[in-house]
């Protein structure tokens, strides 16, 4: 049996290649000397600069790059195999970044490379881009298998505390994941509104899993284009009204575009659990978390149901609505919310509504523990489902105190 050390090296970011390439050296020839003979260096890209044209200005091609001078090197010094990790690199004739990964064998040849197409901007041909536009930490895309695969727990009883099996009154399928084409990504959000149309127009109503937050802005255009302007009902760490430009695919902006764009009735909408600044409530009702705390689930479901009344409600939960150590599994947690407990009341206190359309996003797996996150998204959703069923005439309830 051949026995492998390996050892791993995690870099910082900062506005050059110097200090982590430095820093790197130290501690790779670290390991190198407690045995490791496998090193790793992941995220090796330091720089990080909003402004494209100065970002490409910064990085070199291959062939200047101090990184893919150091790194090779060092390689055949210790005689090691070394793996560069995420690398910005500017792609020789191209206008474009690459987020380039080498692997350099113990003689200091490059044996492997391959790009990560996620971790940079895609340029689209309009001059827009794309960046899975979540503001922290990536990896939401996963999310609706998660929730998924944790909604399997709550299939073997009947619900709590409705008493009843949600799927004997509605009839519900799983339609399946809508096709988003990543190298295109100009085209998802029309892609997204395209497939919440085709299902709308059935006449069935739509439980879409996400999935970062921006993905609701195309629903709601295909929801309002059916039922009119909407009361949103949004549990929410954050109001997603950052100033937007019309144009950008970013999840922190979309309900101020779908507010200016009459997709969304302020005098009939509320947003609940917000704990993040914004400039302005945008004639929203807003219930911050701190309000919620003081007053509890049941004043401000009568806020929701005095401020939405009969109109066409569309329900977005959030799961950073909840506090992080109900849901550490998302991109951008914020201390301070509601339990899961607080949030299932809520839900579960819908049922007066004209609900339309519903939503729950921004599950993130890499970041969830024991699936806590994903198994509370999964009860959000089913217990909307719920909702659904207890206004379709479902009865009964759970025995006990409730």
């Amino acid at each position: 049996m051949t026995r492998l050390t390996a050892g791993l090296v995690q870099l910082t970011s900062g506005p050059d290649f110097g200090p982590n390439l430095t820093a790197a050296a130290e501690q790779v020839r670290a390991a190198a000397s407690m045995g490791a003979s496998f090193v790793l260096t992941p995220e090796n890209t330091p720089i990080l600069e909003p402004d494209h044209a100065r970002l490409r200005a910064l990085v070199p091609g291959e062939g200047e790059h101090p990184a893919l001078a150091t790194f090779p090197e060092l390689a055949r010094e210790l005689g090691i195999w070394l793996l560069l990790g995420s690398t910005a690199v500017a792609v020789e004739g191209e206008d474009r970044l690459a987020n380039r990964s080498y692997l350099f064998a113990p003689d200091g040849r490059t044996v492997a490379r391959y790009d990560k197409i996620h971790m940079f901007d895609v340029d689209v041909p309009d001059g827009q881009t794309y960046r899975e536009s979540a503001t922290f930490r990536p990896g939401a895309r996963l999310g609706p298998r998660a929730i998924r695969a944790a909604s399997a727990s709550l299939a073997e009883l009947a619900a709590f505390p409705f008493g009843f099996d949600p799927f004997d009154t509605l009839s519900v399928i799983d339609w399946g994941d809508c096709f988003l084409d990543p190298h295109h990504p100009g085209s998802i959000p029309g892609a997204i509104a395209d497939h919440a149309r085709h299902v709308l127009a059935t006449g069935a109503k739509l439980l879409t899993l996400g999935g970062d937050h921006f993905v609701t802005w195309p629903l709601l255009k295909a929801h309002a284009e059916r039922h009119g302007p909407l009361a949103l009902v949004q549990f929410d760490a954050h109001a997603d009204v950052w100033e937007d430009d019309g144009g950008r695919f970013d999840h922190g902006t979309m309900m101020l575009r779908a507010l200016r764009e009459g997709l969304v009735d302020p005098a009939r909408s509320v947003q609940v659990g917000v704990r993040t600044h914004g400039a302005s409530d945008y004639g929203v009702d807003v219930l911050t978390a701190p309000w919620l705390r003081r007053n509890g689930p049941e004043a401000a479901l009568d806020v929701i149901r005095r401020r939405v009344r009969d109109a066409p409600a569309y329900v977005s939960f959030d799961i950073d609505c909840l506090d992080p150590a109900f849901a550490p599994g998302t991109g951008t947690p914020v201390a301070g919310g509601p339990s899961s407990a607080e949030a299932l009341a809520l839900v579960r206190g819908l049922v007066d509504l004209n609900i339309k359309g519903m939503d729950v996003m921004e599950v993130s797996p890499p970041y969830d523990h024991a699936e806590v996150t994903a198994l509370a998204a999964a009860t959000v959703a089913h217990d909307l489902l719920c909702v659904l069923a207890r206004q379709s005439g479902a009865e009964g309830r759970s025995p006990g105190r409730l």
